[in-house]
C-alpha cells in the first residue's frame, strides 16, 4: 500500500480528501497534518511514500519547505494542491522538488491516479495548470517548426511525445508501443536534450504551442 500523509489547514477538506483516497485499497492515509511543524515531524517519524500538501499550509516560503521535505527523503513524492494555476508558482514548486501540482477541484480519479503516478516516479500536472505554462512558453519555441521536430526527434520519439501530450503515463506508453518503461524514459531524456527543456511538461508545452500535433493526431 502507498503510505500517504495529507497536509491541509482546513480539517474538513483534509477529511474529505482522506475519504476519497480510502476508496482505493492500494492507498493508505497514515496522517492528516494541519500545521507546518506537524507535517515536518510526521514526515520524519512516519516515513510516508507520498505527501499531499495544500500550497497554503506551506506559506510564506512554500518552495523552501518543499525542498526541505524532499531533503528528508529523496524517494518521497510530493503532490501540491492549490486553487491557483499561476505558471511561475507551478514551475517553482517542481523545481523545489514537487512531483505533481493539481487544483483542489481535481476529481476523485485524478487524485487517486496522481498518487499512484508519483509513487511510480512520474510527474503529474492538471490540464488547466499545463495551459498556464503553455501561455509563457513562447520563448521556448522560437527556433522550432514542424519539420524541425519530426526530423530531430525521429518517428518513435515523436510517438512518445504525442502520447505524453494525450496524458498517457510512461507505463501506458510502453504498453502501446510494445517497448519497456526504461526505453520510454530513454526517449524522454533524448527529447529533453533535443528540445532544450528539463521536463516532460515543458516538452509537451513546446510541442503544443508549436502546432506540432494536429487534430488528426488525436484520433485514437
Amino acid at each position: 500500500m502507498i503510505s500517504t500523509i495529507i497536509a491541509a489547514e482546513e480539517p474538513l477538506f483534509s477529511e474529505g480528501l482522506a475519504n476519497v483516497l480510502k476508496r482505493d485499497p492500494g492507498i493508505k492515509v497514515i496522517n492528516q497534518s494541519i500545521t507546518q511543524s506537524d507535517l515536518i515531524i510526521k514526515v520524519g517519524q512516519l516515513k510516508p511514500q507520498v505527501v499531499i500538501s495544500c500550497l497554503s499550509i506551506l506559506e510564506p516560503n512554500p518552495f523552501n519547505l518543499i525542498h526541505q521535505i524532499k531533503q528528508m527523503d529523496a524517494k518521497l513524492a510530493i503532490i501540491i494542491l492549490s486553487n491557483s494555476s499561476n505558471a511561475t508558482t507551478i514551475l517553482r514548486c517542481f523545481k523545489a522538488g514537487a512531483h505533481a501540482y493539481l487544483l483542489k477541484s481535481a476529481s476523485t480519479i485524478e487524485m487517486i491516479n496522481a498518487v499512484k503516478s508519483v509513487y511510480s516516479g512520474e510527474a503529474v500536472l492538471s490540464f488547466r495548470c499545463l495551459s498556464s505554462i503553455i501561455e509563457i512558453s513562447d520563448h521556448l519555441i522560437n527556433d522550432y517548426n514542424d519539420s524541425y521536430f519530426k526530423a530531430t526527434l525521429g518517428e518513435r520519439a515523436f510517438d512518445v511525445l504525442l502520447m505524453a501530450s494525450r496524458g498517457m503515463t510512461n507505463r501506458q506508453i510502453s504498453e502501446a508501443l510494445s517497448i519497456s518503461s526504461r526505453t520510454v524514459q530513454s526517449h524522454f531524456r533524448n527529447i529533453f536534450n533535443k528540445l532544450g527543456v528539463a521536463s516532460r511538461t515543458e516538452a509537451v508545452a513546446v510541442a503544443w504551442r508549436s502546432g506540432l500535433f494536429t487534430p488528426d493526431d488525436y484520433q485514437y
